[in-house]
Parts: structure tokens; sequence; C-alpha cells
């Protein structure tokens, strides 16, 4: 009778540990699932917060074409020195390069040369490389789980 108590209470303490173990593991599952939820959230907001900057220098870079096209002048000469100075951290050589030759030909146009069209062409070269930066590619992972499950 004795052995049967102590193999009943050895089996109880069995399930015990099997319990807490079990727990153990849905509890690290579950810090694991929130911490890539956390690594998701900070990576989209990197990719937010790139495609802003990108986006301001292209804005800003779009002001002064129109101004050297439509005024023949810039009304703030020193921002082209500006937009240059942020597109070296934010593009390669595809943008950085005919962005150094609209700089060169804004300052020929502060010069008195009336190279105002020039610019807006050179601009206008420059969109198909923009918007291979400004393009927000990133789709959340359940919208992709959702397209799958209504597919036929």
């Amino acid at each position: 009778m004795i052995n049967r108590v102590i193999q009943i209470q050895g089996g109880g303490a069995l399930g015990v540990q099997a319990i807490q173990t079990i727990a153990t593991v849905v509890i690290a599952l579950l810090a694991a699932s929130i911490a890539s939820g956390q690594w998701w959230t900070a990576r989209q907001k990197l990719v937010l917060d790139l495609f802003e900057k990108r986006f301001q220098v292209f804005m800003d870079l779009r002001t002064l074409a129109s101004e050297a096209l439509q005024l023949g002048k810039v009304t703030n000469p020193a921002s082209i020195n500006e937009v240059l100075a942020r597109s070296q951290f934010l593009f390669d050589s595809d943008i950085n390069t005919p962005l150094k030759e609209i700089h060169n030909l804004l300052g020929e146009l502060e010069m008195g040369r009336s190279v105002g069209p020039e610019v807006a062409r050179k601009f206008e070269q420059m969109l198909p490389l923009f918007q291979s930066y400004l393009g927000m590619h990133q789709k959340l992972p359940a919208l992709r789980v959702l397209r799958s499950r209504r597919a036929p």
C-alpha cells in the first residue's frame, strides 16, 4: 500500500513538471511572437521614415525645377545645396549624378543664363529613377494571408 501511494505521488509530480514545461514553452512562443511583431513594426517605421525623407528631397527638387522654368530664377538659391546634401545619404549615384548637374545648371541660372527649360527637362528625366526609391514595396504579412485565403 505504501508503494502504491509513493507511485501516485511520484506520478503527480511528473504531471506538474510536464504542465510547467508546456506552460514555459507556450510563454516562450508567445514572447517570440511579440518580438517578431515588434521587429516588423520597427522595420515598417524605418521604411516609412526613409520614404518621407526621400519624398521631401523629391518635392524640394520639384519646387526648384518648377521655379527655374516658370520664374527663371530660384526664390531660395541655398536650397539646392540643402537638397544635394540630403540626397547624398538617401540615394545612390543614379540620382545624385543628375542632381549635381541640376545643381550646376541652377548656379548658371543665378548668374543670369536662361537654363530653366534645361533644368525642367533634366528633372523630368529623373522621374523614373525616383519611382524605384519612392515605391513602398513592403506588404503586411496579414494581407498576404488574407489574399491567399480568398484565392480560388
